[in-house]
């Protein structure tokens, strides 16, 4: 059963290996850890079927939602490939995500196929034909359910955002960049230069056949491509002391756009004692290439931006293609243009449902029209289809927090998802097509349960999880310590 769940995870992550000989051993690690998972699941539901006498119906949809909860924070989270992400092109059963998250509707597939499973095998007498077919019927009533859920939701958003729409319709358009271009960490200086300069040139080009676009997006680390600058005045005692290569004005050639542009970069801070921290960053530019707004990421990825204890044995970094861990971001940020206050977010963040909450809920502006901004590098994965995992996450972010999500990916996709999952628009992936978003203003969505009580019914499940696991490693404790009878008691018995 391990040895199943552990190749299918070598299968669905192998595009993680690609970037550097030593992303193997976190493509490894990771799918080891994940491996655990489904005989954990199979092992708890059983202890809660036969053990607790727990109906399956209850036990069994719960143990998994727990379970996949509990992937979204442990070592960092992630939550990757749920199960719900299966039903991704299903636009009417995502709706419930508004609910409880994609964990809601993680829950109620594994609900219906308890149904189904729950059937009577005998087929004999009137009696078993009747509970033969009570599974599916209950089933079916589930579906049913979510898909009138979904479509009357649907309905009554489509029907607020018309009565809200001006006539004309205001509008902001952002132009999504998105090239092909698979990172590596040995490549030349003048490669990544020439990458730089295809954006570029292509921005330009863009621009110049639509001239009404407000903002223009490059991917994660496009600009710099993992050489680091600081975003420190260069007259400053830390800039001098330590001399990094300055941002402001390191561009000049950004400013032939002449429109305000979020660009992702590698770049260093100096903290309140003047030591320098590396982060991974969107820099928002004003038309004369100023910094006027910067995210930094909170959550890095691991092995890609930080390996596990390197902060306590720092000789893993020299045997990593990153020279050091990357800083978390301390706090949300996000900026407002054109009257839409944009929450950025960088990479593998989205895929994680309960730090874009708080981002949503941190930086949510009453007065504007809020929208997820997502810039993202997926070079690192060389045409694999974790692109694919990855975006189907930026689906699922939309409908939680019923907020449009614009998502500009390097070597993966460019899309504009609006707040019920739907795809507005989309470049095909792998290619060096760019998209051209155009967002409708409309007044700030009030919010959905997901957003309010955020990942506390699924907690429950959680914690129902927990109280198994611990009745299980007691009950084996306790019969590997029980006191034999000796063989002269048995004896005398």
């Amino acid at each position: 059963m391990y040895l199943a769940s552990l190749l299918f995870w070598l299968a669905t992550l192998q595009g993680v290996r690609h970037a550097h000989w030593a992303v193997y051993f976190g493509w490894l690690f990771l799918s080891l850890y994940l491996a655990f998972y489904f005989p954990i699941f199979i092992a708890l539901s059983r202890r809660a079927i036969e053990r607790w006498k727990v109906w399956p119906l209850v036990a069994i949809p719960a143990i998994w939602s727990g379970l996949e909860l509990a992937r979204s924070y442990l070592l960092t989270g992630f939550p990757v490939a749920l199960l719900a992400h299966t039903q991704v092109a299903q636009i009417n059963l995502l709706q419930i995500s508004d609910l409880f998250g994609a964990y809601g509707l993680s829950f109620a597939i594994i609900l219906v196929g308890t149904l189904v499973g729950q059937s009577p095998s005998s087929p004999f007498r009137f009696s078993h034909y009747v509970q033969r077919w009570q599974g599916p019927l209950a089933a079916l009533l589930v579906i049913g359910a979510m898909l009138s859920y979904g479509t009357l939701r649907r309905q009554s958003l489509e029907q607020n955002r018309l009565t809200q729409e001006g006539s004309p319709p205001q509008t902001t358009t952002v132009l999504l960049m998105g090239r092909q271009y698979y990172t590596r960490f040995d490549a030349p200086l003048e490669e990544k230069q020439k990458t730089i300069e295809a954006y570029l040139e292509q921005t330009v080009q863009l621009l110049q056949k639509n001239p009404h676009v407000d903002l223009v997006v490059w991917p994660e680390s496009v600009l710099t491509l993992n050489v680091p600058y600081s975003t420190a005045h260069p007259q400053s005692k830390a800039s001098k002391e330590w001399n990094f290569p300055p941002f402001l004005g390191q561009f000049p050639h950004l400013q032939r756009i002449f429109k305000p542009l979020v660009v992702g970069a590698n770049h260093f801070h100096f903290d309140k004692n003047e030591q320098p921290i590396l982060t991974n960053s969107a820099i928002t530019l004003d038309e004369n290439t100023n910094p006027v707004n910067i995210y930094d990421k909170m959550h890095p990825v691991m092995f890609g931006e930080y390996i596990p204890l390197g902060d306590y044995f720092p000789f893993l970094y020299d045997l990593a293609p990153i020279s050091l861990g990357l800083t978390p971001g301390p706090k949300p940020t996000s900026f407002e243009h054109e009257g839409v206050n944009f929450i950025p977010n960088i990479c593998f963040e989205i895929t994680i449902p309960h730090l874009v909450r708080k981002q949503a809920i941190v930086c949510n502006d009453p007065q504007s029209m809020n929208v997820i901004l997502n810039i993202s590098n997926d070079g690192w994965f060389w045409g694999s289809s974790i692109a694919d995992l990855h975006f189907n996450c930026s689906v699922f972010r939309a409908v939680e927090l019923r907020t449009p999500v614009l998502m500009a990916a390097n070597a993966g996709y460019c899309g504009f998802i609006d707040s019920t999952g739907e795809l507005v628009d989309r470049n095909h992936s792998f290619n060096d097509e760019a998209v051209l978003a155009t967002i409708p203003h409309a007044s700030p969505h009030l919010g959905t349960l997901y957003l309010w009580v955020g990942d506390w019914p699924i907690a429950v499940c959680l914690l129902f999880c927990l109280m198994l696991g611990g009745d299980s490693i007691v009950g084996t404790v306790a019969k590997k310590f029980q006191r034999k009878p000796s063989p002269r008691r048995l004896h005398k018995l």
